[in-house]
């Protein structure tokens, strides 16, 4: 399973729990998003590198590939390098994300950018930091009250500080710019899709979420009840887990 444009795996937990008793879950996390190292910027970049952070676990195919959101993108590009270098693809799972890019999409500057990190901590520990008008702070003084708030909640592990607070900021920043970038390729693999009810809505009367047009394998997409986020949270997480499971035993 592939990061979102978050940078870490940590939204995948409750999935990896529900599959872990009946298969084993890898995730791939953003490379530079613990402040060690830069980011990437590109898709391609990233699933070069993310294949053979695999291969060194499984040489070779058959591989069972998915991700959410951004995360779903990245997958099909390493499905489409995997296609090139003659390797088998048993399933592509693109889980609430659309092929088509999002024109309207403004790159957040970086107050924005941090207080939608905020929220997706927020949203994961299922708690509140009471954090508002990081824009009028300075770029130092937002770090030291994030960080302060993480603190008193005990949300940070041992060591922690700006540096991973600044690679979460740099790794969504270029993970974004590398998605609004990305000019997906043709594959011939069978692709899987799993649609919120709040994303399939949205479909302009594709129902397969504009993938069909890049592939010449079949696309089946499976609509879910809930939305982007919660799709990936108790109660509506079982049902995918479900529909990845039986794909994947299928494969």
């Amino acid at each position: 399973l592939v990061h979102q444009a978050g940078g870490n795996v940590m939204a995948y937990l409750e999935l990896a729990r529900v599959i872990g008793s009946r298969r084993a879950v890898y995730g791939i996390q953003s490379q530079g998003v613990d402040g060690s190292l830069d980011p990437l910027s590109d898709v391609e970049s990233m699933a070069a590198l993310y294949l053979s952070a695999i291969r060194r676990v499984q040489p070779h195919g058959p591989y069972l590939l998915g991700g959410h959101s951004m995360g779903g993108k990245v997958a099909y590009e390493m499905v489409r390098q995997l296609e090139a270098a003659n390797e088998s693809v048993a399933m592509l799972a693109i889980i609430d994300v659309p092929a088509w890019a999002d024109e309207t999409f403004v790159m957040p500057d970086e107050a924005t950018a941090l207080a939608r990190i905020v929220e997706q901590i927020e949203d994961h520990y299922g708690c509140a930091l009471d954090i508002d008008g990081l824009e009028a702070l300075a770029p130092s003084a937002r770090y030291d009250l994030i960080l302060q708030r993480m603190t008193d909640r005990q949300l940070l592990p041992a060591g922690a500080g700006r540096d991973q607070l600044r690679g979460l900021l740099q790794a969504y920043q270029a993970n974004m710019k590398a998605v609004l970038q990305y000019r997906p390729g043709r594959t011939r693999s069978d692709i899987l899709g799993v649609a919120s009810t709040e994303l399939a809505s949205q479909s302009r009367g594709d129902v397969s979420l504009g993938w069909q047009s890049l592939t010449s394998g079949r696309v089946i997409v499976e609509e879910l009840p809930g939305t982007h986020v919660s799709i990936l949270r108790d109660p509506d997480v079982e049902r995918v887990a479900e529909v990845l499971l039986r794909a994947a035993a299928s494969a």
